[in-house]
């Protein structure tokens, strides 16, 4: 779904973009450091209830070793044959990922995890490409990932949720 409309509470004049991670533009899902591309939305609020729309979407630099963004195993959007991932946000999440906090190690040769290291040109990309947004959401996102997003101002919000489910929550939580 690209709009839709949801009752939140009291109206507000502000609007924030939100970048989504999203394999098949309908669910929330992939790691962020692999997606080949974000959907952007504008979220803003009119007469108590939450709006989205569609923005555009922006194509992710391909992960270094020249590859798409999906792993070797075929897995959408994210981890291929012999990928480690710590999930570095949601509610109980642990971390697997190397002790400094730097990411996660990659399978299949291509070295990269979940986004590979938060100082990396890829890692840079990637937040800069997403840097006027309020938020990301996305399946998974390693720890180095997330604390070069919160540097820029950037939350991010590993959930599993479709995306007309996930954006009236966001409206709630940013444009009460």
């Amino acid at each position: 779904m690209v709009a839709g409309t949801h009752s939140v509470g009291p109206k507000h004049a502000s609007n924030l973009l939100v970048a989504v991670s999203t394999p098949d533009g309908v669910e929330v899902g992939g790691e962020f450091g692999k997606c080949p591309e974000f959907a952007i939305y504008e979220v803003s609020r009119e007469e108590g209830h939450a709006i989205w729309r569609l923005v555009e979407t922006r194509p992710a630099e391909a992960e270094p070793g020249g590859g798409t963004g999906r792993g070797s195993a075929g897995a959408e959007c994210g981890r291929g044959a012999g990928a480690s991932c710590g999930v570095g946000t949601g509610a109980g999440a642990g971390s697997s990922g190397p002790a400094s906090g730097a990411g996660c190690v990659g399978g299949s040769g291509a070295g990269a995890g979940c986004g590979g290291v938060a100082g990396s040109e890829q890692a840079i990309a990637r937040v800069d490409l997403i840097s006027d947004c309020t938020c990301v959401l996305c399946g998974k996102i390693g720890p180095g990932m997330e604390k070069a997003l919160a540097r820029r101002g950037i939350s991010a919000f590993a959930i599993g949720l479709a995306i007309e489910d996930a954006l009236p929550k966001i409206a709630a939580y940013y444009l009460r």
